[in-house]
């Protein structure tokens, strides 16, 4: 696995680092009751940021995924952030305009995102990652297919879903170029340099 990732390491780093970013935002904007809301201290523009995290991080992970097509595995980083980028679009929209709406496209999408992040792990023999991932994939369909209604029971818990999934992902996708290209040149990648360092 050490060898596979190359030119797009940093992009993958970069996702990674803003789905972080996004895990934590989300946890701080719970409010008491752990919900997601515009209380006083929590801005619209907050929750915007939220969405444009998100498509940022979607953008990030195809540009890893197209990059990668050649060697047959590209194509699953490239669905899971088409699903990132529709996730925040909708986010975006929704705050923006102030629109209600249900938590199952929501949840849908993160079924599509989880699955996909997990075949990826899965073909990159990180087996315990992609078994994570899968297990998130289950959750959120169950909530998609409604056996758990949110409306009685706690909604925090789908807010706490996708901040431990957001979480999970960006360990994963961090230690994976951290371990696929080395710390030295993890860090390179990140921050753009080119220069090899000597053996």
């Amino acid at each position: 696995m050490a060898n596979r990732l190359t030119r797009n390491g940093w992009l993958l780093a970069l996702a990674g680092a803003l789905e972080a970013v996004y895990a934590v935002l989300m946890v701080a904007a719970l409010d008491q009751e752990g919900l997601l809301t515009l209380r006083t201290g929590i801005s619209r523009t907050t929750i915007l940021s939220l969405g444009k995290l998100v498509i940022a991080a979607g953008i990030c992970t195809v540009a890893a995924g197209m990059w990668r097509t050649t060697k047959g595995r590209g194509w699953w980083l490239a669905l899971n952030g088409f699903g990132l980028c529709s996730l925040g679009a909708i986010e975006w929209i929704v705050a923006h305009w102030s629109l209600r709406m249900s938590f199952r496209p929501f949840t849908a999408l993160f079924v599509l995102i989880a699955v996909t992040l997990g075949v990826f792990a899965f073909r990159e023999s990180a087996k315990m990652a992609g078994a994570i991932s899968m297990i998130f994939a289950l959750v959120f369909l169950v909530l998609t297919m409604g056996a758990i209604n949110l409306r009685q029971h706690a909604p925090e818990f789908l807010n706490i879903c996708m901040s431990a999934y957001f979480a999970f992902s960006a360990i994963f996708l961090l230690t994976f170029t951290w371990r696929a290209q080395g710390p030295r040149h993890a860090i390179d990648s990140l921050l753009g340099s080119g220069s090899p360092h000597p053996a």
